[in-house]
C-alpha cells in the first residue's frame, strides 16, 4: 500500500470508527425512498461535505473557497455552508470519512444481496451493522460476511 497503516490508536484509526455512526445513520436515512428528491439532496450535501473536508484538508481551499463550494454545489445558503465550513475546520477528515464508510455500507449491501438474493433481509443488515458499535471497516465486513453464512445456512 501506498499510505502506512495507521498506528493503533492513532487519529488515521479513531476517525473512520468515530464516523462510522454517523456514515451508519447516512445508510438508513437512504434506504427508505432513495429515488425521493430529499435523500437524493442529503446525498448531494454529503458528497459535497466530503470533498470540500478533503479539499480544505489535502488541496489547500481556503474557507472561503470552502464556503462558496458548498453554497453553489449543494444548493445551500450562505449561512448555513458558512457554518458547515465552520463544522469541517473543527472536525476535520470526519465527513471525508463518514462518506468513505458509507460507501463501503452500500458495497458490503450490494455484495450480500447478490449472495443471499431473495434471501436478504435489510433489517438484518442493519443490525449487524449497529450491533458491534464502532469498530474497523475489516470488522464489519467479517461481521457482515458470517451474517449471510448463518442466513444462507438457514440459522437465522
Amino acid at each position: 500500500s501506498v499510505f502506512p497503516r495507521p498506528e493503533k490508536g492513532s487519529v488515521r484509526e479513531l476517525i473512520p470508527m468515530a464516523a462510522s455512526q454517523q456514515a451508519l445513520a447516512l445508510y438508513k436515512a437512504a434506504k427508505p425512498a432513495p429515488q425521493s428528491v430529499s435523500v437524493q439532496h442529503m446525498l448531494l450535501f454529503e458528497t459535497a461535505l466530503a470533498q470540500a473536508d478533503l479539499a480544505m484538508h489535502h488541496g489547500a481551499w481556503s474557507f472561503e473557497d470552502v464556503v462558496t463550494y458548498l453554497h453553489e454545489t449543494a444548493c445551500i445558503d450562505q449561512d448555513t455552508a458558512h457554518m458547515a465550513g465552520l463544522w469541517l475546520m473543527t472536525y476535520p477528515g470526519v465527513e471525508a470519512a463518514k462518506f468513505h464508510i458509507w460507501q463501503k455500507f452500500e458495497d458490503l449491501s450490494q455484495r450480500a444481496q447478490a449472495v443471499t438474493g431473495e434471501a436478504y433481509d435489510e433489517t438484518g443488515f442493519q443490525t449487524v451493522l449497529a450491533s458491534g458499535g464502532p469498530r474497523p471497516l475489516s470488522l464489519i465486513e467479517a461481521d457482515i460476511e458470517a451474517w449471510y453464512a448463518d442466513l444462507l445456512a438457514g440459522q437465522l
